[in-house]
Parts: C-alpha cells; sequence; structure tokens
C-alpha cells in the first residue's frame, strides 16, 4: 500500500464529497458542492491510497483533500484540509499542506492562512496564530470563510513555512 498526491481530477469529485462530509457535519469544514469543487477543481489536491492486488476503483479510494482560495494581494487560504481517520497521524495533511504552499508559491503569493479546530499540523509548519484582525476585511466578508469562533486563526508567510 502507498499514498500518492495529485492534482485533484472530474474523477475524484465523489470521493472529495465522500470524505469531506463527515466533517461537514461535525461542524469542522464548510460544504462543498459538486459545483464549487468543479469550478475551483484546479486549487484542490487529494490523496489516494494504492492497494496490490485491486480494481482500479478499489486500489484508489481517496483519503485526504485539501483546496487553496486565492484572495488577491498575495494572500491565500488553506481550506477543506481532510484525512481520513485511519490515515491521521501518517503525515498526509502535512503533505497537502505542503502542496498548498507549493502552489502558493507559484503564484507569488506571499502569506497563507487557515481558520483550524486543530492547528497543530500548521504549527509544526511554521504557521502561527494572528488575531482576526491581522487578515483584510474581505476575507471575514466572504460568503465562503468559515466563522473562526472556537479556530483559530493561523499564517504562514514565505520565510516562516517549514516545508517536510
Amino acid at each position: 500500500m502507498s499514498i500518492i498526491y495529485t492534482k485533484a481530477r472530474k474523477h475524484n469529485i465523489q470521493g472529495i464529497l465522500d470524505l469531506i462530509q463527515p466533517y461537514v457535519e461535525a461542524g469542522a469544514v464548510l460544504p462543498r458542492t459538486t459545483r464549487d469543487i468543479m469550478d475551483h477543481l484546479d486549487n484542490f489536491f487529494v490523496a489516494k491510497v494504492i492497494k496490490d492486488g485491486q480494481t482500479i476503483e478499489e486500489r484508489s479510494k481517496i483519503v485526504g483533500c485539501v483546496a487553496l482560495r486565492d484572495f488577491g494581494d498575495g494572500l491565500e487560504e488553506i481550506r477543506t484540509l481532510c484525512v481520513h481517520a485511519d490515515y491521521a497521524g501518517q503525515g498526509v495533511a502535512s503533505h497537502l499542506i505542503d502542496m498548498c504552499f507549493d502552489l502558493a508559491i507559484g503564484r507569488d503569493s506571499k502569506e497563507i492562512f487557515a481558520l483550524s479546530l486543530r492547528p497543530t499540523v500548521f504549527m509544526r509548519k511554521g504557521f502561527h496564530t494572528v488575531a482576526m484582525n491581522q487578515l483584510p476585511d474581505k476575507v471575514w466578508k466572504d460568503d465562503e470563510v468559515s466563522s473562526p469562533d472556537e479556530k483559530a486563526v493561523i499564517l504562514a508567510t514565505r520565510d516562516s513555512y517549514l516545508p517536510e
């Protein structure tokens, strides 16, 4: 068994929806629709487990996903970071965050933020907690940004980020 990491493709959409549903129900991530994922597919990454001796459909189960949202002016948000419970603690989230950071650097972004109930994985990567007012108002006015209530607002810059 191995885990591969790729940009999401159309055939991954249902797997992403299935993966995030328990997290949506728990209030950990905002709901996403098929249309939303399709419209932003270039911003999604997936982690898939590959098992030998199974059909392609059986062996390419999505066990992690993440998306990156561009707010312009060099600011990006990591969102919809989910890892199947059976794969927690195996570096999947960390690798997905690295992929987002690489994409952000490719876009010449300077800062990446996240709102997280579990900021530890971000903190290990050089993110730090910031006050809500350190992010521009356009972030909090966006309907697709979850409320920061009971979530840490965390931020990394190109200089503070610690890739694996």
